[in-house]
């Protein structure tokens, strides 16, 4: 038997909570151990619950999804926070990664894929949508096209380190 992953569901709508707790509730190793309509009280409720995994939308009120990843995983490394939005934003993807985020989906993703994406980030693992990452890394790219070394452009594949 699968060890229990204890999730917390954060979105400032109460339809979206419950129909992912639906989701995860046909799982034998999911349990909800609570909600959180806020970034606030997202991050009250990790240190209350000390789920494993996050399920939080980007956009809520009194503080953005985003910032309470990054304050949950700076108190709680070991926690880890997937992105569930609306946004199909490789800015906001970025931007959720940097704040700590293991992984970044957006709500139409089937139930299948969001299970396996929880198992995944418990696991040490991340999840991005393949298509967005795909912008994300076209864009760096773009964005590199101006970086020289000693007067010659560097691709950035040519500045990744063997690591």
């Amino acid at each position: 038997m699968k060890p229990t992953i204890k999730v917390l569901l954060v979105d400032d709508h109460t339809v979206v909570r419950d129909g992912v707790r639906t989701m995860l509730s046909s799982e034998p190793d999911f349990v909800v151990v609570g909600e959180a309509s806020s970034g606030e009280e997202a991050v009250q409720s990790v240190h209350e619950l000390e789920p494993h995994v996050v399920l939080m939308d980007i956009g809520m009120p009194r503080m953005s999804g985003i910032e309470a990843a990054r304050r949950i995983k700076s108190a709680r490394p070991t926690t880890s926070v997937i992105m569930l939005t609306m946004y199909d934003s490789e800015t906001y993807m970025v931007e959720a990664i940097r704040a700590g985020a293991a992984g970044y989906l957006t709500k139409d993703v089937s139930r299948d894929l969001l299970c396996h994406a929880v198992r995944s980030v418990v696991d040490g693992g991340t999840m991005v949508r393949s298509g967005l990452l795909k912008r994300a890394m076209d864009a760096l790219l773009r964005s590199s096209a101006g970086y020289k070394k000693e007067g010659a452009d560097v691709s950035l594949v040519e500045r990744l380190t063997p690591r």
